[in-house]
């Protein structure tokens, strides 16, 4: 009998490797958080519903207040603040009805005034602007139509409410997928480092080829200050918010150096520098060798070799040999460049405390303070006029037609005033995302709801259409989609009523026909108007700042100069910044004569002019001391004072003559500067004010080559285009 040959025993398939094979799948953020805010809307219907709660309409609305308005990241401090936000609310709708129980019109007034303030808080709010908007929502909410009976239980079930769902999201938003902004931070801060040393390191080539890695540069700051805005002020883990703005400061401070320092010229400035300055080889040694620490503590290196602090020694004679503005070029440069090592270096001292176990600490870090509220900003002035207008309206509409959900539509068209006054959201994209969803809601009230037996079931329905209004549609429009949720009345005991259901749609369209007319009344926000509005305000703006300026330095400084350079000095970056977001909003089909690249390059033009304008106004006080600025500005100011003061508030054709005109205004400064020092002995001036002096003209020359460089873009630019209608 023969034996039978051994089987080759069947390998088996490791299951490790199989879904090592498969690709990584991983969530979006967005996807995330249309999951945590959806998930958060069922859950209230159904806590509510099995607890036998009332007014579970009143949590859902709060959602989804919060979540198309909010999507930064959720922490217990945000979501105490918008409880605090909400009982604050109650509280004070509580007092006006107890203050004015009979007298309506009273009432209603002292309601309209305190709103108007809460929503402009709002807007002005440079964080989470939703703890005021839900305050405001709430004190009208506790107004039951004029009633008296029962109001407050009505109010405080109201509160509950809201209080209830501003819980639920918080909840989830920390527990589910949490967002940790301060690691967000971090890693932030690295990227911008790495594209700063890249800068640094390409400092000898063209500045057309730095343009890119500028503007990376820009966004990824911008990137690092929205995200720390946002930070909570414990000190469980990392830096504070303080702490943040700290390193925040020092990056603007590096990137100022690397942008304003002359370092992006050919290799000649390098010779001429190392002509002038005996350590300069020991500066740019120290500078490369402080990015490469940076960028090593900032991936978790423990320590840091701290270098010291960085004097420049300077040769007066061989800089007193080269031209004024040639040397005022020099000292430029190299101050910046000893700017730029002083930053990183502080930067490297606050990394070694961060990644110490020793508790972080920062000697400076109580004096950086970054203002929450940007007071007084035009739009936020005039957003708070129409907010007025818009409760007034509704309240007469209410009063003489007593539409369906009574009171209630004044609160609605007054909150989403907020999101649709000087806002690229407008009313008819609204009204069109709301027709969609009231088909949406038809469907679901006929073919839907009348089927869904048990809680599951529900909880689906509710978790779909949730989920497809916060992923697919726009977070400013998703609230006018997810609205339909609330027009479906679900409760526990359900009654169907299609007449009630199509009255609520009218509801709807009634406060959204309202913000259409307040829309374009009494203030336009088409992007072409505003766009002309802001750019006459950021030359007004301008002069301001640099008369201001001026008259300080010369100590002439009236109260009215210098309350209006500190507005100039606190709104400028602000009206740069709109005005570049509503260039590019402005629409190409009606306006083909105005090209949104040249409108583009125009706007970082006036970016970097303002920026030139706000250094000048912090090194102010410096400059203040200095005997040879005083006499600069005095004696030669009817020759060089127009020139590198001018005025921006000029007919374009003058600027256009400016621009042409640009090496005869170097040469007719230089000989003037040159003549300023003839009569003057070099020995009668300490070392610190001549090169102080030299500093505050280089960073006039950069001031009038932005104005000029300005002018020139301007006169490309047809504006006129911009007045005419569009039909």
């Amino acid at each position: 009998m023969g034996t039978a040959a051994p089987t080759t025993p069947r390998t088996t398939i490791v299951p490790a490797r199989v879904f090592s094979k498969l690709p990584t799948f991983s969530l979006s953020a967005k996807m995330k958080h249309a999951i945590k805010a959806a998930l958060s809307l069922t859950l209230v219907y159904l806590i509510a519903f099995s607890q036998g709660w009332s007014n579970a309409m009143t949590a859902a609305t709060t959602i989804i207040f919060i979540a198309v308005t909010d999507s930064l990241g959720d922490s217990l401090l945000k979501g105490m603040l918008r409880i605090i936000g909400t009982v604050t609310g109650a509280v004070l709708g509580m007092m006006l009805i107890a203050l004015f129980p009979q007298e309506r019109v009273f009432y209603l007034a002292a309601v309209s005034i305190v709103v108007t303030v809460m929503l402009y808080l709002a807007r002005a709010c440079r964080g989470d602007m939703t703890m005021f908007l839900l305050g405001a929502i709430t004190l009208m909410t506790m107004f039951k139509n004029g009633a008296v009976d029962t109001v407050f239980l009505y109010g405080v079930n109201k509160t509950l409410m809201t209080v209830f769902g501003i819980t639920v999201y918080t909840l989830v938003g920390v527990f589910l997928w949490p967002v940790s902004l301060r690691d967000t931070s971090r890693g932030q801060a690295a990227a911008l480092t790495g594209v700063l040393h890249e800068i640094f390191q390409a400092r000898h080539r063209p500045g057309r080829e730095q343009q890119e890695k500028q503007e990376e540069m820009f966004t990824r700051m911008r990137q690092l200050k929205s995200s720390v805005a946002n930070i909570g002020s414990s000190l469980a883990s990392g830096l504070s918010r303080r702490q943040w703005q700290s390193v925040v400061s020092d990056f603007e401070r590096v990137a100022e150096a690397l942008v304003l320092g002359g370092v992006f010229a050919d290799a000649g400035l390098s010779t001429a520098l190392a002509g002038v300055v005996r350590n300069y080889p020991e500066l740019i040694e120290g500078i490369t060798s402080l990015f490469a620490a940076v960028d090593k503590g900032w991936h978790g290196q423990a320590r840091l070799a701290i270098p010291p602090e960085f004097s420049p020694l300077w040769d007066m004679e061989a800089l007193a040999s080269h031209p004024p503005l040639e040397a005022a070029s020099l000292t430029s440069a190299a101050g910046r460049l000893a700017d730029l090592h002083g930053a990183l270096r502080r930067l490297a001292v606050k990394l070694n405390a961060l990644n110490s176990p020793a508790p972080t600490r920062f000697m400076d870090e109580k004096k950086m303070k970054v203002p929450r509220f940007l007071w007084l900003d035009v739009e936020d002035i005039k957003g708070s006029a129409v907010t007025f207008l818009i409760f007034w309206s509704a309240t007469l509409l209410w009063i003489t037609t007593n539409p369906p959900a009574g009171f209630f539509i004044v609160a609605m068209a007054t909150g989403l005033s907020v999101i649709t006054t000087f806002s690229p959201v407008k009313p008819l994209a609204m009204i069109a995302v709301y027709s969609i969803s009231f088909l949406f809601s038809i469907m679901a009230y006929i073919l839907i709801l009348p089927h869904l037996a048990t809680g599951w079931q529900l909880a689906l329905f509710l978790f779909s259409y949730a989920f497809i209004g916060f992923y697919f549609i726009k977070a400013e429009l998703a609230a006018l989609f997810l609205i339909g949720i609330v027009l479906l009345n679900i409760s526990n005991q359900m009654f169907y009523a299609f007449d009630g259901f199509l009255l609520m749609l009218l509801f709807f369209y009634t406060f959204l026909f309202l913000l259409l007319i307040f829309y374009y009344l009494p203030f336009s926000t088409k992007p072409e108007h505003l766009f002309l509005i802001l750019e006459k305000r950021f030359f007004t703006l301008c002069r301001f700042l640099l008369a201001g300026n001026t008259k300080k330095i010369q100590g002439r400084a009236t109260l009215v100069d210098n309350i209006m350079a500190g507005y100039a000095k606190m709104h400028l970056r602000n009206t740069v910044e709109k005005m570049r977001f509503w260039s590019g909003q402005i629409d190409g089909r009606f306006f083909r004569d105005f090209p949104g690249e040249k409108a583009a390059r125009f706007g970082k033009d006036c970016q970097a002019l303002a920026h030139l304008l706000l250094i000048q106004s912090r090194e102010e006080r410096r400059f203040r001391d200095n005997p040879l600025i005083k006499a600069h500005i005095e004696q030669l100011q009817p020759v060089v004072g127009p020139l590198l003061h001018r005025n921006p508030g000029q007919k374009v054709a003058d600027k256009e003559n400016l621009g042409r005109r640009k090496e005869r205004i170097m040469a007719m400064i230089e000989q003037e500067l040159q003549r300023f020092f003839s009569g003057r002995a070099a020995d009668s001036h300490d070392r610190e004010t001549v090169l102080s002096f030299y500093e505050y003209l280089s960073l006039q020359k950069s001031i009038l080559a932005a104005l000029i460089a300005l002018y020139d873009r301007l006169s490309t630019l047809n504006l006129d285009v911009l007045t005419e209608t569009r039909f």
